[in-house]
C-alpha cells in the first residue's frame, strides 16, 4: 500500500486578508488596545490559522525576553517611529 503526500493548500485569498488584518494590529492585539470583539476576531483567527499563531507566540516571547533585558527604554517618538515602520513593512506582504 502506497500513501499519497498531500500538496500544501495554496491560501486564499480571505485567509491571506485576515494575516494581513492581524498583522496590522498585533502590536495594539499584544497591548491590549483593542476593543473586544476585534481581539476576540482576532483569537477566532488565531484557532484557525497555524502561521499567525507562531507570529504571535514568538512576538510574545520576543517581547518577554525584552522586558527582562537590562537595556534602555525607548522613548515615545522611538515607539512611534517603530511601529511606523512595522507598520510600512507589513503593508508590503
Amino acid at each position: 500500500m502506497t500513501t499519497r503526500r498531500r500538496k500544501p493548500r495554496a491560501p486564499n485569498r480571505q485567509s491571506t486578508v485576515q494575516c494581513r488584518k492581524l498583522l496590522r494590529t498585533i502590536s495594539e492585539y499584544l497591548d491590549n488596545d483593542l476593543p473586544r470583539p476585534m481581539c476576540a476576531e482576532i483569537r477566532k483567527h488565531l484557532g484557525a490559522c497555524p502561521k499567525c499563531e507562531l507570529v504571535v507566540r514568538s512576538l510574545k516571547r520576543t517581547i518577554n525576553l525584552c522586558k527582562k533585558a537590562d537595556v534602555a527604554r525607548l522613548t515615545a517618538s522611538d515607539k512611534t517611529r517603530i511601529r511606523k515602520e512595522i507598520l510600512t513593512a507589513v503593508s508590503r506582504l
